[in-house]
């Protein structure tokens, strides 16, 4: 026996196997396709079992009959054992609580019975919560993304084993633990939902022009936004009307349409295209064009939710001719909107290296004296998604262009009142960031929390013992007993039958007080 030396017990308990507790251990059911019906009977999968519990989500259902519902029917304190699947998932267990409807089990996962009233299935689950783990990794059948686990290895798993009232008074203090843990958890996983809700705000709040109120009060001279735009419209030397025109539309259509609030004084409303120098779609090139020494091109999934360009060494490099790097690259301040599949994902090119935007990206490119920071939250801002399409109550789009995107109006305060803007959203926002850092170290901590609970279980420490319980020693000699009584009942049945009684494939090992104690010295 494989003990792990890292639990040492009370000398009232005893280190056992599985086998010396289980009644029986079966594999599950397989049936074709063509027997699964909505009208069947619950069938519970691997995808069933859930941090130590049965999880009734997605539940399959089988056309059986009365044999094979007998022959794989779950009952109450049954655990079932998932053998095939990744080598972090493998061996996960559940024990079956009796408030389940009447269900089976698929192939993919072993059902153990023990005998009831004479071991708290409960605390044998919570041992291969935190045991199975440790003890797969080394005798686990392992193939390309996939491991197993069969009835003998389960069978040969150590297990530390209490008297019985102990195990219940242990059962009952891990219950009550959890669910003081269990409470905490719930509370705290709002808390990512109201982050993010508070992010929302700040940023509604900002371009209504409420976030800087306070702001504009004391600073009553700065430059009226009519007068920046002025400015602009030099910079750029150009107007909406030289562009695209079958495809512009008047900004007074969404201002109508879209019920926009009005601005503060020395606000104004335009349309992005009047701030944007020019705009550009991430090409496309062919397989031979891929060189691991190119040139990066910057994708999707190299940008992060706040805004942020991470490159990896899965991100693309192409072979980029020197006629074209200049009119293909991304410079400093540049935007990236995604414009298909995951639309509206956004980041700022904030560094100096040489890259390129991706096939699926627009880069837009804007005026010097628009902040790329202040349009970049607008667009990620309720009414920014909104007009692009991406709110909760938008129909989802398949893609977006660039025209589109440079039709849609925008707030623009003074260059001083767009600092003081993204200045106060990065500081709520940082003060959000911590609350969040804190709720996953929160959540963490829960997690080390229960694992030490059982921890402490295991080890005889969370409970006092009471030396008035039966020892361990004698409730494995009445399991022994019981076992014994059951199959010669089983042989007794079977010869009324008419039936010869073939032994079981694997009998479970008789171990006395002494041997087992011997065992322990011996590790």
């Amino acid at each position: 026996m494989n003990i792990d030396e890292s639990y040492v017990i009370p000398d009232c308990w005893l280190w056992i196997t599985i086998d010396d507790i289980a009644q029986s251990m079966q594999n599950g059911i397989y049936k074709p396709s063509q027997f699964y019906s909505d009208d069947g009977i619950a069938c519970l999968r691997m995808y069933n079992i859930e941090n130590g519990e049965i999880v009734w989500k997605n539940i399959k259902r089988m056309i059986l009959t009365p044999e094979e519902i007998q022959q794989y029917k779950l009952e109450p304190s049954d655990i079932l054992i998932n053998r095939v699947n990744s080598r972090e998932l493998v061996g996960k267990a559940a024990s079956i609580l009796s408030n389940i409807e009447t269900c089976v089990y698929e192939s993919k996962n072993i059902r153990l019975r023990l005998f009831k009233n004479l071991t708290e299935s409960k605390l044998v689950a919570f041992w291969f919560r935190i045991f199975s783990q440790k003890y797969y990794n080394k005798n686990a059948q392992q193939t390309v993304g996939m491991a197993s686990i069969n009835q003998e290895q389960i069978g040969l798993m150590p297990v530390p084993f209490p008297p019985l009232n102990e195990q219940k008074r242990i059962v009952g203090k891990i219950e009550a633990l959890q669910t003081r843990s269990q409470r905490v958890k719930e509370a705290i996983d709002a808390i990512p939902q109201l982050l993010d809700q508070f992010r929302q705000s700040v940023l509604a709040a900002a371009f209504r022009g409420d976030l800087t109120a306070d702001w504009r009060e004391n600073n009553p001279d700065v430059e009226p936004a009519s007068v920046l735009l002025e400015k602009i419209k030099d910079e750029l030397n150009t107007n909406i009307v030289k562009r695209s025109r079958s495809k512009t539309r008047p900004i007074e259509d969404f201002l109508n349409n879209n019920s926009l609030k009005d601005l503060p004084e020395n606000w104004k409303f335009v349309q992005i295209r009047n701030i944007c120098k020019d705009s550009f779609y991430g090409p496309r090139f062919g397989k031979d064009e891929y060189d691991p020494e190119g040139i990066p091109s910057i994708r999707t999934t190299d940008m992060t939710q706040a805004g942020q360009i991470i490159l990896t060494e899965d991100t693309p490099r192409i072979k980029v001719s020197e006629e074209k790097i200049e009119d293909y690259r991304v410079i400093k301040n540049d935007l990236l909107i995604t414009r298909s599949g995951s639309i509206g994902v956004m980041a700022i090119f904030k560094d100096n290296y040489l890259a390129i935007p991706g096939a699926y990206l627009i880069r837009f490119r804007f005026s010097s004296l628009v902040l790329v920071d202040y349009i970049f939250y607008y667009l990620k801002s309720p009414r920014g998604q909104s007009l692009l399409g991406l709110n909760s109550t938008s129909v989802t789009q398949a893609n977006i262009n660039a025209e589109a995107i440079k039709n849609l109006p925008i707030p623009i305060p003074s260059i001083a009142e767009q600092q003081e803007v993204i200045r106060q959203i990065q500081s709520f926002f940082k003060a959000a960031d911590t609350i969040e850092q804190q709720y996953q170290e929160t959540k963490a901590n829960l997690d080390l929390l229960n694992q030490s609970i059982l921890a402490k279980a295991f080890r005889g420490e969370l409970v006092p013992q009471n030396p008035n319980d039966e020892p361990a020693s004698i409730l494995l000699e009445r399991i022994r007993a019981e076992r014994e009584k059951l199959q010669q009942q089983t042989q007794a049945a079977k010869k009324s039958n008419g039936t010869t009684t073939k032994p079981r494939s694997k009998k479970a090992p008789q171990q006395t007080e002494e041997s087992v104690q011997m065992e322990l010295d011996l590790e």
